[in-house]
């Protein structure tokens, strides 16, 4: 992985999942960089070459197979992060408030992911009360997936730790 970036591999990725015609090409490049982003010691260079942006401009996407790939990338890079709030905007914020709703658990597992490692920033915090999200957040707790209930749960403990 770590020759990927050095070798001007994930650029080329990045730039497969921003401007190909093809969905299919998309979502080969989007499933990569996932990937790639679980490698905990290439964490900083994915940062510092615009992976995160990347994948929050495709969680947007109408496409949902890009979409669970590029959440499935963030899940994988944002515990790794030291500082979420230069990553985070209400756009993102909303983007993945409204993918709480998805039917594929998969991405909603991996939404409550993000969710709890940005809700443990105070500003983060101000931004998801501010769209209501504490009530979708709360929604989450009855989510037949165990996992989902207690990573809902963890989250929503942040707010009520910090109010």
């Amino acid at each position: 992985h770590s020759r990927l970036v050095k070798h001007g591999g994930v650029t080329v990725l990045q730039h497969l999942l921003q401007t190909s015609t093809s969905e299919e090409c998309k979502c080969m490049a989007a499933g990569a960089l996932s990937n790639v982003c679980t490698n905990r010691s290439i964490d900083r260079a994915l940062v510092e070459s615009g992976v995160l942006r990347v994948l929050v401009n495709a969680i947007s996407s109408p496409n949902k197979k890009l979409v669970a790939h590029a959440v499935r990338g963030l899940a994988n890079i944002f515990p790794a992060l030291d500082n979420t709030d230069e990553h985070v905007t209400e756009d993102f914020v909303v983007s993945l408030l409204l993918l709480c709703g998805s039917s594929d658990i998969s991405v909603v597992r991996h939404v409550a992911i993000i969710l709890y490692y940005i809700s443990k920033s105070s500003e983060t915090r101000s931004v998801v009360i501010s769209l209501n999200g504490l009530s979708i957040i709360e929604s989450m707790t009855v989510v037949k997936k165990r996992s989902i209930d207690k990573l809902a749960q963890m989250i929503l403990a942040h707010f009520s730790a910090n109010e």
